[in-house]
Order: C-alpha cells, then sequence, then structure tokens
C-alpha cells in the first residue's frame, strides 16, 4: 500500500521543523508549528525551538499553557519556553540533542537542566527529544485536522 503522505520532521539541536507531502494531491508543504508564544497564548511559527522549560510549580496559575490537542496542560517546548527560560535559567533545558550523541553521559540518564540545582525531578536528553518530537508529531495531526484532513501516521511515510 503507497503512503498517502510523508511527514518529514527535522529534529534539530536549536530548532525542529517539518513539512508534509501529500501524494494525493502531489504537493510539498513546510508547516508551522503551533506552540506557547506566552501564558494562555499559542501561535503558529515555522519552527519550535529546541528548548524545554520546567516551571516551579507555584510559577504559573494551573492551566496557563494548554494546547487545542492536550486539555491537560502540555510541555512547555518552544517559543515561550526559550524566551522565558532565558530570564530563568535554572529551570531550562536546550541542546538536549547534543546529549543523545555525547561519549561520556548516558542520554537516558535524568541530568537536565545541566548543572541545575531545581527541587524537581531533572530530565534525559532522551525524553527531552522524545517531548520535543511529541509536539511537532501533536501539531502536525492537529494542523491535518482542521484542514479536514483526518490523518492517522500509520497512513504515511515519516522521513
Amino acid at each position: 500500500m503507497n503512503p498517502r503522505f510523508s511527514l518529514g520532521i527535522d529534529l534539530g539541536t536549536s530548532n525542529c521543523a517539518m513539512a508534509v507531502a501529500d501524494n494525493d494531491s502531489d504537493s510539498t508543504d513546510v508547516l508551522p508549528v503551533m506552540q506557547i508564544v506566552a501564558a494562555n497564548r499559542v501561535g503558529e511559527i515555522w519552527t519550535l525551538p529546541s528548548a524545554l522549560y520546567l516551571p516551579h510549580p507555584e510559577e504559573f496559575p494551573a492551566g496557563s499553557f494548554r494546547l487545542p490537542w492536550d486539555a491537560a496542560g502540555p510541555d512547555i517546548v518552544g517559543q515561550f519556553a526559550r524566551d522565558h527560560g532565558a530570564l530563568v535559567p535554572d529551570r531550562l533545558v536546550t541542546s538536549a540533542k547534543s546529549w543523545l550523541s555525547n561519549p561520556h553521559t548516558d542520554p537516558k540518564q535524568r541530568t537536565l537542566p545541566w548543572r541545575s540545582d531545581i527541587a524537581e525531578e531533572k530530565l534525559s536528553p532522551f525524553e527531552c527529544s522524545s517531548r520535543y518530537l511529541q509536539h511537532v508529531k501533536e501539531s502536525f495531526l492537529y494542523s491535518m485536522h482542521r484542514q479536514g484532513k483526518e490523518w492517522d501516521l500509520a497512513d504515511g511515510r515519516l522521513c
């Protein structure tokens, strides 16, 4: 069976991006990534900064970071994570992908944010990278749904 589409994801150390080729219409498009741009505000931006912010439990009111596909409240990844994390660097994870191939560390060991003294549990480079990919996937599926395309990743080919 031929796939209905091909989804290309660039999991970058600094930014992530995605493009889709629709095999039915023979078109290829770069897609923006829906993400949190401020508390209680989402937007679509062409790239998703590879940044994850771990908020203090009392830092923001509950429900401040909901995405359309996640009623429980998502990880804070992307533009807001990078921008706000610059103000609170002890809670910001960046460059997680570069730790995946570091021969001196275990990519599944919870070490990020690096050299942070936060009381909450840290994350592994593998887990952070997985969260970025999950976010891009959910953004893709939501974008397709808004266009009336109820695609399932099983119907496509991931690149």
